[in-house]
């Protein structure tokens, strides 16, 4: 069974809010206060980034890197 969360309603949603969250195996992104909620990429997905990352990688200027996921970036609160 998963952990049921309660989101505050009436309200736009804060970056504080995405730590009450459990992780649940999908990206949870907010937008303009708004939760999105993505699936896990699929097979197909991961193997497109894949070959990418290694074109990519091999193009790459020295001192500059290609990454495999997104990572966290906060633009505001």
């Amino acid at each position: 069974m998963s952990a049921v969360t309660t989101l505050p309603w009436g309200r736009a949603l804060r970056r504080d809010d995405l730590d009450t969250i459990p992780d649940d195996g999908h990206r949870h992104e907010l937008i303009d206060g708004t939760l999105l909620v993505s699936p896990a990429p699929m097979l197909r997905h991961q193997l497109a980034v894949a070959r990418l990352l290694r074109l990519l990688d091999d193009a790459s200027p020295a001192g500059l890197i290609a990454l495999p996921a997104p990572f966290g970036v906060v633009l505001a609160d």
